[in-house]
């Protein structure tokens, strides 16, 4: 496992606990989820940049 995707597992168990302990269940979960969809959303397009960076040079 890469430490960016480890980075990113920390942060959506971080997050969930927190929400959980402060929100509920229901609202741990909602925030993993959240979290879960903006890392996807970064890693696409950091993703992405490498491509065209790489195609550029």
């Amino acid at each position: 496992m890469s430490k960016r995707n480890l980075a990113w597992l920390v942060a959506v168990l971080a997050i969930g606990a927190i929400c959980w302990i402060a929100l509920g269940p229901i609202g741990g979960l909602i925030a993993a989820a959240a979290t879960l969809v903006v890392s996807e959303v970064v890693e696409r397009r950091a993703r992405a940049q490498r491509l065209a960076a790489r195609d550029g040079a």
